[in-house]
């Protein structure tokens, strides 16, 4: 049986079209925008939103592991 890994090469540029196309139909644009506010949202959602692709993501070899 030959178990076939998920290709993640484009999640994260999937990922961050998500994160734009939400913010730009979810208002953070506008009179909010120029305040601030979104701002501190956007950055506290990318950091919730980013760690988990960083761990599957794949690891590089070691060019000394053989």
């Amino acid at each position: 049986m030959r178990i076939v890994g998920v290709q993640i090469r484009g999640l994260p540029t999937a990922m961050a079209r998500e994160i734009y196309t939400t913010f730009s139909f979810l208002g953070a644009s506008g009179w909010p925008y120029s305040k601030g506010g979104p701002t501190l949202y956007i950055l506290g959602s990318s950091g919730r939103r980013i760690p988990p692709w960083a761990r599957m993501s794949p690891r590089p070899r070691s060019p000394i592991a053989g």
